[in-house]
């Protein structure tokens, strides 16, 4: 659908697209790209941010 639509694939799991993105040519962005654009459009303080940010880690570290 992405390809057809000239749509942009949303996915953390470049590992899983690198080679779908680069053979359709195809946009691409990752959580992280979303959270600076919302930050920089300031629909989202600062303070939000590092909250978000912080939660994430603690989510990959297994603290919650």
């Amino acid at each position: 659908m992405t390809k057809t639509n000239n749509g942009i694939v949303a996915s953390n799991n470049l590992k899983d697209i690198s080679s779908y993105i680069s053979e359709f040519e195809l946009k691409h962005i990752t959580t992280g790209d979303i959270l600076i654009e919302v930050l920089e459009k300031e629909y989202i303080c600062y303070d939000l941010y590092d909250i978000i940010i912080r939660i994430r880690d603690w989510v990959k570290m297994g603290v919650v």
